[in-house]
């Protein structure tokens, strides 16, 4: 379980880097 948790976590953490890189190269 908490694997689970850890790894939404850095998914999460990824997404929003990505989400942000995304848009300041818009």
């Amino acid at each position: 379980d908490r694997d689970c948790t850890g790894f939404f976590k850095a998914f999460d953490q990824c997404s929003r880097s990505i989400k942000g890189f995304l848009e300041a190269h818009q």
